[in-house]
């Protein structure tokens, strides 16, 4: 099986970035989604710039600080000249609150950003995965075919904490809508990292999940300082045994 082990955030934090550093050089990260308007940005790109074997997506960004539009539109509170926060912008979403003119706008100034500063982007996803709905997956569809980038994150969840038979068919609908326009993986993996045995269990589960016969799966990441969860996770000897027998890769290589 190919796995990409993505690192989601990437420029939030010098600190962050740092560890997507290391544990790329070690091997283990070969992909992670930059944040266009994040804090350290530059430091990213610096990252990027000296690690050829990383591919970058883009980590479009609809709630919080991150917008590159200032002006008012229909996407940004005007009471803080940013985002929404994420519960609100959800709300907005699903009642159809937003002007998918405004919407894609941002995105295009989020991405010829990153164009900007020298990096060919390998795919695209979203912070807090609001591409799981609708008016935000074509939008970012459009987007991807405007400017040839081939892929974007599955949102079709491997072994999920709670299954849903409704949500399950939602997530399969939206996954059939997205591979019949762009390269998506079989589906992403999510860490569980609350439990008190969270090692053990996401083990199991990588475990179980290795066993299918999904071609391509991405295991989503948030790598946040030296001794969070997810690094300490990753470079655990019992996942990279795990790992050993299967093909890491990025984007690219779908």
């Amino acid at each position: 099986m190919r796995i990409i082990i993505n690192a989601d955030d990437f420029g939030l934090t010098n600190e962050l970035n740092q560890c997507v550093k290391v544990l790329h050089d070690k091997g283990i990260i070969l992909s992670a989604t930059v944040i266009a308007n994040s804090e350290s940005f530059d430091d990213a790109v610096k990252i990027i710039k000296s690690s050829p074997g990383l591919g970058v997506g883009v980590h479009l960004c609809l709630d919080g600080p991150f917008n590159m539009n200032n002006y008012q539109n229909s996407t940004i509170d005007a009471s803080k000249n940013q985002f929404f926060e994420r519960d609100e912008t959800i709300r907005k979403l699903r009642t159809f609150s937003f002007s998918v003119d405004d919407i894609f706008k941002e995105y295009e100034l989020q991405l010829q950003k990153v164009f900007d500063n020298g990096i060919k982007v390998t795919h695209l996803d979203h912070h807090h995965h609001l591409h799981l709905y609708f008016p935000i997956l074509f939008q970012v569809i459009k987007l991807a075919k405007k400017y040839g980038i081939p892929s974007i994150r599955s949102q079709r969840i491997i072994a999920p904490r709670k299954p849903d038979f409704i949500k399950k068919g939602y997530r399969n609908l939206h996954q059939f809508i997205t591979r019949n326009n762009l390269k998506t993986p079989d589906g992403y993996f999510e860490l569980f990292r609350y439990p008190q045995n969270a090692v053990e269990q996401n083990l199991e589960r990588l475990s179980l999940m290795l066993q299918t016969d999904y071609k391509c799966v991405e295991i989503e990441s948030h790598p946040n300082d030296s001794n969070d969860f997810d690094t300490l996770f990753l470079q655990n000897p019992l996942f990279l045994n795990l790992m050993k027998d299967h093909t890491l890769v990025n984007y690219k290589n779908l």
